[in-house]
């Protein structure tokens, strides 16, 4: 009999008339749009199912709980005279909303100042910078042609040896920066700050934990300048928001949600699975370790569609990047990077 209860209430969760109900609540979405992420815990006397919603404030994500919770006290009714009977509990938790800071808005909404630390942000502000060094290569290679065939040779040759130099100047610095901050960081064998690990090296952090503690004269200075303000106190916090992060983005990129958590740390690799799968998680994982020599891994990593890679805040970055140099070459998905 729970079984089919919760096989019942699965299928209301999944249903149009849900969504639907939660769109014309907000006011302004289709009900495709209705972002929000499902969680099944269960054991042998009851069962949680637990819904999180994401939205440009806090007053469309009050309007989409609120009418949540009102379908489900009208399906509670229904399912009495299809079911066992059973009691519906229903908690509105707004803990959630310390973890703005990292929200992913999937509509590229505009964020609120107290969302600076978002991912969708971070890879905007990487794909503008990006776009802003196309644009002035181009504005240059332009200037170059249309630079006059006439009279004054030698002045028009230095003219087209500047525009060289710039053009040049402008790859070659690109080059070095990304050379010698990676040198610092090989060097040093820790791992840059998020942002870095975005901008330059191409990862997107779904979720890091604090690497240092409050340390020093002044902690709460400390704690800023290290990065660890940002950043989730415990494992649990930590596999929450990247869980929450991942599937929003796999539900943006579409593609699938077959899951490779990869890392040098096989207890890692299986936490990780392990929350991430838990009860009647929608997603499909696995991991692997040592993806250079363990054949089980090898295997696991060529049949994958999806890479997500585990490692420790104070890992080496080497190490790293080899890993994703590789799933690269066999043209994986590198959906992001989660940092214990």
């Amino acid at each position: 009999e729970r079984a089919a209860l919760t096989e019942n209430y699965s299928s209301l969760f999944q249903s149009g008339s849900f969504y639907e109900s939660i769109a014309v609540a907000q006011g302004s979405m289709k009900a495709s749009d209705v972002a929000d992420i499902l969680f099944f815990r269960s054991n042998d006397e009851a069962g949680t199912l637990s819904l999180c919603f994401t939205g440009a404030s806090e007053e469309d994500v009050q309007k989409m709980g609120d009418a949540a919770a009102e379908y489900w006290l009208n399906a509670e009714n229904g399912m009495q005279e299809n079911v066992a009977k059973h009691d519906l509990h229903l908690v509105n938790d707004k803990t959630t909303l310390g973890m703005t800071t990292h929200s992913v808005n999937r509509n590229a909404l505009i964020l609120t100042d107290s969302m600076e630390s978002s991912i969708l942000r971070r890879q905007n502000e990487k794909k503008d910078s990006i776009n802003t060094r196309i644009k002035n290569i181009s504005d240059l290679e332009k200037a170059k042609k249309e630079l006059p065939k006439a009279v004054n040779n030698a002045t028009q040759s230095s003219k087209k040896r500047i525009l060289k130099q710039a053009i040049l100047g402008l790859f070659l610095g690109g080059f070095l920066s990304v050379f010698l901050f990676t040198l610092q960081y090989l060097l040093e064998a820790k791992l840059p700050k998020e942002e870095d690990l975005e901008s330059l090296y191409g990862f997107t952090v779904l979720g890091s934990k604090k690497r240092y503690g409050r340390k020093g004269i002044l902690p709460s200075l400390s704690e800023k300048l290290s990065g660890d303000k940002e950043r989730e106190k415990d494992d649990e916090n930590l596999l929450s928001l990247a869980k929450t992060n991942l599937s929003l983005l796999l539900r943006e990129k579409q593609t699938g949600t077959d899951i490779l958590f990869v890392g040098e740390d096989k207890q890692l690799c299986e936490k990780t699975e392990d929350f991430m799968a838990c009860d009647h998680s929608h997603f499909n994982c696995s991991y692997a370790y040592n993806i250079f020599k363990n054949e089980e891994s090898i295997e696991r990593l060529g049949a994958a569609q999806n890479i997500v890679f585990v490692a420790k805040g104070k890992s080496e970055l080497r190490a790293i990047l080899n890993m994703k140099r590789r799933c690269e070459k066999l043209g994986k998905s590198i959906a992001g990077l989660i940092l214990y």
